[in-house]
């Protein structure tokens, strides 16, 4: 089971995280990852993940998930689902704290749209995957 932090996380995000998790990592990986959800108020996004973190021999373990609290229950999973993704990306070093490298090719994320950035791409193709998923398995 993953391990989560945070006082106003409800039933079915807990079931959907660790939903999420168990599609994106290994059980043992899982053990391994510590993430603290916060509700923000008043935020441009719908969620945020960044490393907060690292084990003992420099990998990013433990993270931080901001989610938007206004929004709906709906659109706080779905979000969830994509900020796993980054969680993944990060803990596979396929992206830096920097957002400058995918898969150690730098991006300019000055140019290429925030929409158009490798990491967010695969992050809304496989997010949008498993909240459907989630959706069937909950019925």
């Amino acid at each position: 089971m993953l391990n989560l932090y945070g006082s106003r996380i409800r039933s079915k995000q807990k079931k959907a995280l660790n939903f999420f998790a168990e599609k994106l990592f290994s059980p043992q990986m899982i053990a391994n990852l510590h993430i603290r959800v916060k509700f923000v108020s008043n935020s441009d996004d719908f969620g945020t993940v960044c490393v907060d973190d690292y084990n003992v021999i420099g990998e990013p373990r433990y993270f931080i998930m901001e989610i938007a609290k206004e929004d709906k229950l709906e659109t706080q999973i779905q979000t969830m689902a994509h900020e796993m993704v980054h969680i993944r990306q990060f803990v596979r070093k396929e992206i830096n704290e920097e957002l400058s490298r995918w898969k150690s090719r730098r991006v300019n994320t000055d140019v290429v749209p925030y929409n158009e950035l490798p990491w967010e791409i695969e992050a809304n193709k496989l997010g949008n995957r498993m909240y459907e998923e989630f959706e069937e398995y909950c019925g």
